[in-house]
């Protein structure tokens, strides 16, 4: 459920000046889940794709949510107006499709990372009970890491005290069984023709305790998935005894 403010101003983008985000092809992210393999079993023998099957699925969840990421940035370009159309018919379907893409699933790639943790460090529990960001968090806190793990726990620790992350958490849980707010902006200026699909309101959404226009939050959260799922991944392959 949204909390709408409704408003106008005349400082939305200037059309064209955005360069769109990248979106990373599956292969990339899930060679770099499976670069971890040769750590993992060094820790977990042959458990180890307890451990990698986690990274794995959240390479899958990166991608996702740089698609929701990109989307939210064609919405504000004129070149991609009726592709977009095409597909979440408005801004309205735009905005719910990233918003949902580059919350949830930037914040679900952490949390299998996470899991990932969990295993390495036997703390799990049941086959099918995989732990969260904040159980990890929690669990660290009673009992440090074994020393072997620390290149890899601590800097995974610092990410999770972040206000960054801190910010990922609270939108993902109240867009997925809480209320968010958004503001819908009208703009002063001509339409260009065609027109973005985002034309003539900006769609802004509450991140980080200010309305954010929403390409530019979920830019942040994707930044912020991608940069510790890579981290993670390499932190961990770097513990691999050296071949």
């Amino acid at each position: 459920m949204a909390n709408v403010l409704v408003g106008s101003r005349a400082d939305l983008r200037n059309v064209g000046e955005m360069t769109l985000p990248n979106v990373p092809p599956h292969t990339e992210l899930f060679n770099i889940a499976v670069g971890t393999r040769d750590a993992c079993r060094l820790f977990l023998g042959t458990n180890a794709e307890s451990a990698i099957s986690p990274l794995a699925i959240a390479a899958f969840q990166l991608q996702a949510a740089h698609v929701g990421a990109r989307i939210a940035a064609m919405a504000t370009e004129a070149a991609y107006g009726e592709m977009l159309r095409a597909i979440v018919t408005d801004s309205e379907g735009g905005f719910s499709v990233s918003l949902n893409l580059s919350a949830r699933c930037s914040a679900t790639v952490v949390d299998l990372c996470a899991a990932a943790l969990g295993r390495l460090l036997g703390r799990s529990g049941l086959p099918s009970r995989e732990m969260d960001a904040a159980e990890i968090a929690n669990s660290l806190k009673k009992a440090p890491a074994p020393a072997p793990l620390a290149p890899l726990v601590d800097p995974f620790v610092v990410r999770l005290g972040s206000t960054d992350w801190d910010s990922i958490v609270t939108l993902r849980h109240a867009v997925t069984h809480k209320v968010y707010k958004r503001g819908v902006y009208g703009s002063t200026r001509q339409a260009p023709e065609p027109a973005p699909l985002a034309w003539p309101q900006q769609n802004d959404v509450e991140w980080g305790g200010r309305m954010v226009a929403m390409d530019a939050a979920a830019g942040a959260m994707v930044s912020f998935a991608d940069d510790t799922f890579r981290e993670f991944c390499g932190n961990l392959a770097r513990l691999a005894p050296a071949s």
